[in-house]
């Protein structure tokens, strides 16, 4: 299992506050680039498939769920950036939660869990 927290990484809704385009595409790429770059210094090894994906947002507020899923789409992006596959893989299940926390625990959990032995 791979579990990586990325402080600070708390995704928005899908258009940010200003709803301006290029500032909301400048801010998925850098979440994107952040979890891939984020999963890769953790060194560990991508576990065998299938694989399920849990990316839990931990901030103060909670969205509802369809934008709680919609506001994680550059983090799964980068997680598939990461294992080098298309986020449409049959063989991953992914998972979106949330938890609340203060401003200072604010972040992004990714857990990648592998088959289990059996």
């Amino acid at each position: 299992m791979i579990s990586v927290f990325i402080p600070g990484l708390v995704t928005k809704t899908p258009n940010g506050a200003d709803g301006r385009w290029v500032r909301t595409f400048s801010r998925r790429k850098l979440e994107r680039g952040t979890a891939a770059l984020m999963l890769r210094q953790s060194r560990e090894k991508a576990p065998d498939y299938p694989l399920t994906i849990t990316l839990t947002r931990c901030a103060p507020r909670t969205l509802d769920d369809d934008n709680a899923v919609y506001s994680m789409k550059s983090v799964r992006d980068g997680v598939a950036d990461f294992l080098k596959i298309n986020d449409r893989d049959p063989r991953v299940t992914w998972k979106v939660e949330q938890r609340k926390a203060t401003r200072l625990e604010s972040g992004t959990l990714v857990e990648i869990r592998g088959r289990v032995a059996g």
